[in-house]
């Protein structure tokens, strides 16, 4: 008699994270429940299969561009390059 087990995909779990717009390792940790170095480790698997790509995370204001950012949306005076941490 053969069982079925429904048994979690690490690397499905941590690409649908990424379709739903989580984007750093602690945050799909977290949602997920993995532990960060297996969530770094199927980043890093699913970015040399090419189905995730890697980009910089930054915060404030660029510094030839205000008002360019998420933070205008939040109603961004601009006096927001104070650290305000990711959005």
């Amino acid at each position: 008699m053969e069982t079925t087990h429904s048994r979690p995909n690490p690397l499905r779990e941590v690409r649908n994270c990424v379709m739903d717009n989580v984007r750093t390792t602690p945050e799909i940790a977290r949602r997920t429940g993995l532990d960060p170095s297996v969530v770094k480790a199927a980043l890093d698997h699913l970015a040399r299969a090419g189905l995730v790509q890697a980009a910089p995370l930054t915060t404030g204001c660029p510094a030839d561009a205000c008002g360019s950012c998420a933070l205008l949306k939040l109603g961004c005076s601009s006096g927001a390059r104070k650290s305000r941490g990711l959005l």
